[in-house]
């Protein structure tokens, strides 16, 4: 039973990684790419307080284009 549970979350998080890449432009070749990018990325942030700040910035600039 837990095997199951297990199987239904790692599809979910999964999922969830191709959406965030899908949404950030970035390109993947597999979903465990994926799911590397985004756990790549939020490592980023926890240690690079600049990278979110950046990321927003970058955001906001191409809005205004």
């Amino acid at each position: 039973m837990k095997k199951a549970k297990q199987a239904e979350r790692s599809k979910w998080f999964k999922l969830q990684a191709k959406t965030y890449c899908d949404k950030n432009g970035w390109s993947y070749s597999t979903e465990d790419e994926a799911e590397a990018l985004c756990m790549l990325d939020a490592l980023r942030i926890m240690n690079e307080p600049d990278h979110a700040f950046d990321r927003g910035r970058s955001f906001q600039q191409e809005n205004f284009l």
